[in-house]
Order: C-alpha cells, then structure tokens, then sequence
C-alpha cells in the first residue's frame, strides 16, 4: 500500500481506538504510548516506515492529536451525560404495581377523570352494576370507593366483581381503590382478598416510618398505594415511602375555590416522576367544572371528583356523571361519544337542567 494509504489506515484505527478507551475511561497518554511505536506492513510483509509526527505526514501525534483530543473531550462529555441519566433513570426505576399509575398519568399527556363512590350511611348497600358499568363506557380513569360506611367492604367487592367482566373487552376494567377510615396492616391483607387494585394511604394518619411500611406491604401484595396529602411534609413523606400516585385532598369544609388554589400551588413540590392527583368536591352546581379545568392546567394529570354519587341508584347519578366527563374534555371514541348522547335521557348540559335551579346547588348533597 502507498504511504499515504498507510497514513488513512492509521488515523481510522487511532480513532477507532480513541472511542472505545475513552468510553472505558482510559487516559489518553496511556494508548499513546502504546501505538506510538507501531509500525505498519505491505501485503507483501515488508515493514512501512512508522507513522512520524511532523505536520508533514500528519501522523498519529501530528494534526490528529488535536483531532482526538477534542474527540476525548466529546466523549468525556458524553460519558458524564449518559452517567447522569443512568442515575435519573435507577432513580425513577419502579418494580412495584403501575396499574393506576399508568391510568391516571397518561403517556399522551391527556388529562385524567376520577370519580368516587361514597354511599351515605343512610343508604344501604345496594345494586351497583348499572353505574359501575357506565363509569367504564365513559372512560374514568379510576373508581375510588369510600369503605366507611357499614357494608362498605360490601361496596368494593361488588365494583370488584362487575368490572372484572371487562377483562377481554374495550374499555377494559377501570382500576378499584379501596378508602376506608384507618388502614392497617391488616388493611392490606384485607384488600387483595377484595382483589381491588389500589388503597388510599392518609397522610395525616401514619408517620414516616409506619407508611413506610404500609407501602412495603402493598407492593409485596400487589396493590398500588395512592398517597393522599395536603402539605409539602406530607408529599416528601409519602415520595420517600415509595409513594408514586401522589393525591393532594383537604380534609376540610372550607371555601371549594380557595382549596382549588392551594392545590394549584401544591403540585409544584411533587416529584415530576410521580402521578399527581388533585381533588375537587363534586355536586358544587357546575363550579367543579371550573375548578377541574384549573387544576389540570396548573398541571396535575387527574382530578378525583370526591363524593361523586352516595346511591347509584338516584336517578341523577349516571347523568351527572357523564355532564362531568363531557365538560371535562376527555379524550373518547367517537362511538362511546355517540352513545352517551343517545342513552342521555335526563338533561345535565347548561340550559339543559343541570345546575342549583335543577336542586344540585350547594347544599344540596354531600
């Protein structure tokens, strides 16, 4: 081969060289030293003058050490950059349930509806298909049912049981969480027997260490923990305890505008790997419609609308429900926007019998 030949082949194999010692992290004097006595041969075996330095011939510690030089820098680069992501990704790596994780922070970027079943403790347990059945149809992203009252275990099973026979349709099941007064340990135990997916985790109720856990217990059972807090110290206790689905509710009677501002404020200090799940009262009169649209643009990815129905069965429920994830703007089929419209007997748009003329002002139920 020509000299210059010779020269190409070298530069390609130093670079080649370069790259591979500098994602190993060797220091560049050290394969300098190396592959500076080498020399190169002909087809025939006949030994070509070594690669020299001068500018002339542009050899291996010629022009080229700039190049790799600045190659070695890139790459140093590099390197600290993919470090840096390997650690944000072990960071953020999960291996526990992501069911309701997965619901409520959509991959699309679209927002989220969440909708409770809270049954007055006047009402008794009762038939619950019908309703759990069009919670599916219109797409809520989680089912959250309040356990409290007597027969509450009673209420989860059947929503259990209903959207399990989803399974091979579409939509499929609608995630259960389970919420009941005090959860324990034996809480835990209690729900995978129930089968639900998920259970509410208070804040207020356990400490660090207890919450901890309590959430080493749901992982190990397969249940996915929904964090509910309502301060900053709440969210770095439930975010150190393993908590991914973090759910901001005030526990409180005060003005349903002002708490919707806190909210607003309270997102900006849970984690960006986490689902953020924010409150908002149901059956306000049509206010809740804005304060959803609020929280979401303050950026959480869902709104649960607490005490959404305590009787399946009144007549309004089912409707009310739809007048909420219409205005909600959630992203359907164009098939099940077709049918709600169809099945929609009783009127919940505006001018349409919804609002505090149509007895669901404030006030008016819980």
């Amino acid at each position: 081969r020509s000299k210059q030949e010779a020269e190409k082949m070298g530069r390609a194999s130093f670079l080649a060289v370069v790259c591979v010692m500098a994602s190993l992290g060797g220091p560049a004097n050290a394969f300098h030293s190396a592959l500076a006595p080498l020399g190169c041969r002909s087809r025939a075996g006949a030994a070509c003058v070594p690669l020299r330095a001068g500018a002339k011939h542009q050899g291996l510690r010629g022009a080229v050490a700039k190049r790799d030089e600045s190659m070695i820098k890139l790459l140093a680069h590099l390197v600290v950059k993919n470090s840096a992501e390997a650690a944000i990704r072990a960071q953020t790596a999960f291996d526990g349930p992501q069911k309701i994780y997965k619901a409520v922070k959509k991959a699309s970027g679209a927002s989220t509806m969440l909708i409770e079943y809270a049954r007055n403790d006047k009402v008794k347990p009762h038939d619950i298909a019908e309703y759990s059945y069009e919670a599916r149809r219109t797409k809520a992203a989680i089912i959250v049912v309040d356990a409290s009252p007597d027969g509450g275990d009673e209420d989860v099973a059947k929503f259990v049981k209903e959207q399990s026979k989803a399974r091979t349709n579409f939509p499929g099941p609608v995630p259960i969480v389970y919420r009941g007064k005090k959860v324990t340990l034996e809480t835990v135990a209690l729900v995978k027997k129930l089968g639900v997916d998920g259970l509410a985790l208070r804040g207020d109720q356990h400490d660090p260490e207890s919450l901890t856990k309590l959430v080493a217990a749901c992982h190990k059972a397969n249940i996915e923990p929904v964090m509910e807090v309502s301060d900053i110290a709440q969210i770095n206790a439930a975010v150190e305890a393993g908590g991914r689905v973090i759910c901001v509710r005030f526990e409180t009677d005060m003005v349903a505008k002002f708490l919707t501002k806190a909210a607003s404020v309270l997102v900006s200090d849970i984690p960006p790997q986490c689902a953020t799940i924010a409150t908002v009262k149901a059956r306000q009169g049509g206010s809740e419609v804005e304060q959803v649209r609020s929280l979401t643009d303050a950026g959480y990815h869902g709104v649960l609308l607490s005490q959404m129905v305590s009787d399946a069965n009144e007549p309004t429920a089912i409707p009310y429900m739809k007048y909420i994830t219409n205005s909600f703007g959630s992203k359907r089929s164009q098939s099940l926007k077709i049918n709600e419209v169809k099945g929609l007997n009783v009127g919940y748009g505006e001018g349409a019998g919804y609002g505090a003329a149509a007895g669901f002002g404030e006030g008016t139920h819980a």
